[in-house]
């Protein structure tokens, strides 16, 4: 919450007791009369002053920072792969109004085997992005499964996914 005050004074200092509004570009944001109240969402604005039958303005740009780390936010592709395919997941930690928090490290884990009768179940990777970590896991065993994400002092965010079995149709004539 943020409360914006201004003082007016004419060319000789004198103050000014004229009523005046403050107007701002930030979404959501609720203003009345001199006080912008609440402006929940990251990002730089303008705010201007108005000193109404002066026609004096005062301009300003507000720069609005995300709050603390309040949850993980942890989104998949798709929630059912074939076996054989990709499956990408995208987290993100957000404050308590989902403005992006950059610069808490995430870790990314998975509950699929390491191996299956055929061999190497799955591989996975990790890219660190400039506002999230997203990663990608290859699985060739069908099952139900989930990606977690993890950064510390917030509670994990899971997201389950199913992998079907890979249909082959033999060729024909083949038996």
């Amino acid at each position: 919450t943020l409360t914006v005050a201004a003082a007016w004074a004419d060319v000789y200092a004198n103050p000014v007791n004229e009523l005046y509004s403050i107007v701002t570009d930030a979404p959501g944001a609720f203003v009345i009369g001199h006080q912008v109240l609440s402006i929940i969402r990251a990002g730089t604005y303008r705010v201007v002053a108005d000193a109404g039958s002066g026609g004096v303005l005062a301009e300003a740009t507000l720069t609005v920072l995300p709050g603390l780390p309040e949850r993980i936010a942890l989104d998949l592709d798709s929630p059912s792969i074939v076996a054989g395919d990709t499956q990408k997941a995208t987290a993100r930690v957000l404050d308590a109004y989902d403005n992006v928090v950059t610069g808490v490290a995430i870790t990314m884990s998975h509950s699929v085997p390491a191996l299956d009768l055929q061999g190497l179940a799955q591989t996975m990777a990790t890219e660190q992005l400039a506002d999230a970590v997203q990663g990608t896991i290859a699985v060739r065993t069908s099952g139900s499964f989930g990606i977690t994400a993890s950064a510390t002092g917030l509670s994990d965010a899971t997201a389950p996914f199913t992998v079907a079995a890979k249909m082959t149709v033999p060729a024909a004539g083949a038996s």
